[in-house]
């Protein structure tokens, strides 16, 4: 549904078809947090719409490493839960690169090594990606492939998350909106309806062995 239909949906559970006690303004802003959550709780496999490529361009010269080093904050799109949001990296019209996890840094790392570009190896910070060991080479053109973070929900706009979650962020946005107005009993009642399905999707995933 589209974010005037999941308003539509709110405004009914709320009981407030007049608007009188919650704005237009709070209940988009209730989904925008609820959304937020969402997507903090859910497993990639869930996500696969925020899945995104971006692929190096001639026009704007980017996404490029720079001496061995790429800041998140390069990318068209903002990383979904930093580090964890970047699924591969790979040199422009070559090789996918190897990742590291950050204990097995020091085993690669030597300022007296130069990176094999042939076969490279990088490392994931929150905010960077880092080639390891360290390379004079002063720009490597680069594919990346990584979770965005959803686009802000919007009054006319739509919501970049599978149709099927939309009923649960609804369901979370309805618990801020309770919350909000002190009527707690209902907050957590909406709230625990939103784990209890969340609780089964994990269960099923763990089911297949994902």
């Amino acid at each position: 549904m589209n974010v005037n239909e999941m308003i539509t949906e709110l405004t009914q559970r709320l009981e407030d078809i007049g608007g009188s006690e919650f704005t237009q303004v709070m209940k988009i802003d209730a989904l925008n947090n609820a959304q937020d959550r969402l997507v903090g709780l859910l497993d990639n496999k869930f996500l696969t719409e925020l899945e995104t490529l971006e692929q190096w361009s001639s026009s704007t010269n980017e996404p490029k490493m720079v001496r061995g080093l790429f800041s998140l904050s390069s990318l068209s799109n903002p990383v979904l839960n930093g580090s964890e949001g970047i699924l591969a990296v790979k040199i422009h019209g070559q090789k996918y690169m190897n990742r590291i996890n950050m204990s097995d840094v020091k085993q690669f790392d030597s300022n007296m090594v130069e990176s094999n570009i042939s076969d490279p190896y990088y490392v994931v910070f929150s905010d960077r990606i880092e080639l390891v060991p360290t390379t004079t080479i002063l720009a490597i053109l680069l594919d990346v492939y990584y979770m965005k973070k959803p686009s802000k929900l919007i009054v006319d706009g739509t919501c970049d998350l599978n149709a099927g979650l939309h009923y649960l962020l609804i369901g979370f946005a309805e618990s801020y909106c309770w919350s909000n107005s002190e009527e707690f009993n209902r907050s957590k009642d909406a709230e625990n309806m939103v784990v209890s399905q969340l609780n089964i999707m994990k269960s099923k995933l763990e089911g297949q062995g994902v």
